[in-house]
């Protein structure tokens, strides 16, 4: 009979809880419609570099300028499941709520960084954009 102090409980849960986080595939949200995306499955957008007007250089603002981190504006259209139109996922605007029709597309501002992940911030769609 074997006997297990605390610490070897604890040890044991960390090396199964390991094992079972590794077996887990990892998925992310569409930001219009919340369908789960698996890895290698994207949201359909159009990133546009802004030029400034004195510079030919790309626009980056001065704390992206030190930490490696490229700013742009994105146009984001839908995933898969979502784009273009299909009423059994419909597209909603993360910031107003409301519901995207064909044309419609979300406003957003996308950080490319150096090291890490990239990151998209929802500005709003074409309809509560303009307001």
């Amino acid at each position: 009979m074997l006997r297990f102090g605390r610490n070897d409980f604890q040890d044991l849960a960390l090396v199964m809880a390991g094992r079972e986080r590794k077996a887990f595939e990892v998925l992310k949200p569409c930001p219009l419609c919340s369908s789960m995306l698996r890895k290698g499955q994207t949201v359909k957008s159009k990133v546009i570099e802004i030029l400034p007007a004195n510079s030919h250089q790309t626009k980056t603002r001065y704390a992206g300028n030190q930490m490696g981190i490229k700013e742009t504006i994105a146009h984001v259209f839908g995933c898969q499941y979502c784009w273009p139109g299909n009423p059994e996922h419909p597209r909603i605007c993360p910031f107003c709520k409301a519901k995207l029709g064909s044309e419609d597309y979300v406003i957003a501002r996308y950080f490319e960084k150096a090291q890490g992940k990239n990151h998209l911030h929802v500005l709003g769609c074409t309809k509560c954009r303009r307001k």
